[in-house]
């Protein structure tokens, strides 16, 4: 459908790559150290933790304690991920494939972008 067109677009014209299916990577990119801690999001505390194979990504949610009275809703059970790229992983699970990107701004610190906004390292 024109979801998972648009989706292989992105991964070829943004992402660059030439097979729009990044699980298809020869090898996964190991986790750099910097990665895994937690991550402070909109709607939760993010937790990114190693996976038990190469390049594997382990991602939770933890519901925010900061704000009064209404809670957002977090993910549920834990997803996987395996990086493809030195700041991209391809989160697994069912429907069109999700990409988690990572980074460093120079303002900010670590990131990730999780849910389709960024949440800053808070450890």
């Amino acid at each position: 459908g024109v979801v998972h067109e648009v989706r292989e677009w992105v991964l070829r014209e943004v992402a660059g790559l030439d097979d729009p299916t990044p699980a298809a990577a020869d090898e996964p990119v190991p986790v750099p150290d910097s990665l895994p801690g937690r991550y402070g999001h909109a709607f939760a505390d993010v937790m990114v933790a190693r996976g038990d194979g190469p390049g594997e990504l382990v991602i939770s949610e933890e519901p925010r304690t900061d704000v009064d009275g209404w809670f957002p809703p977090t993910q549920g059970e834990p997803v996987h991920a395996t990086l493809f790229a030195e700041d991209q992983a391809l989160v697994d699970g069912p429907g069109s494939p999700r990409i988690l990107r990572f980074g460093v701004d120079g303002s900010y610190g670590p990131w990730i972008q999780w849910r389709g906004r960024r949440a800053l390292r808070l450890d």
